[in-house]
């Protein structure tokens, strides 16, 4: 009776470690059938982030065109426009400064040209030296 048991728990760990090499060859196929978006820009990570009053928003333009950089609180709200203008093929940094009315919380910034718009999340932290 214990060999009928050891046998169909052998043959179930053979199908797991099967069903575990198979399903990688099954991701790595639907991974490589998806289209390449062509995209006009590149937004990247505020740095530093968290930030304290001054943080570096870098951005690369790869197509000549109108470019609108803004800062949004977590409402929606706009907060400032830090770049508004026809851009040339290049790679950019802007640095935002925190006013005194923003409040500690988290910040989105958004680049856009045309159609096209990509959104990153920035936190600010309150100075704790400020009053």
């Amino acid at each position: 009776m214990k060999n009928k048991y050891l046998s169909i728990l052998t043959i179930s760990v053979s199908l797991l470690i099967i069903n575990t090499v198979y399903t990688p060859a099954q991701t790595s196929q639907s991974i490589s059938n998806e289209k390449t978006i062509h995209k006009s820009f590149e937004l990247y990570q505020n740095s530093p982030d968290p930030f304290t009053g001054i943080t570096k928003i870098k951005f690369d333009v790869l197509t000549k065109g109108e470019i609108l950089l803004d800062v949004f609180n977590s409402v929606g709200e706009k907060v400032a426009e830090l770049v508004s203008g026809v851009m040339e093929p290049g790679q950019y940094s802007v640095y935002f400064k925190a006013d005194e009315s923003m409040r500690e919380g988290v910040y989105y910034y958004s680049l856009r040209q045309g159609k096209s718009n990509e959104i990153k999340r920035m936190v600010y932290k309150l100075n704790k030296l400020q009053n």
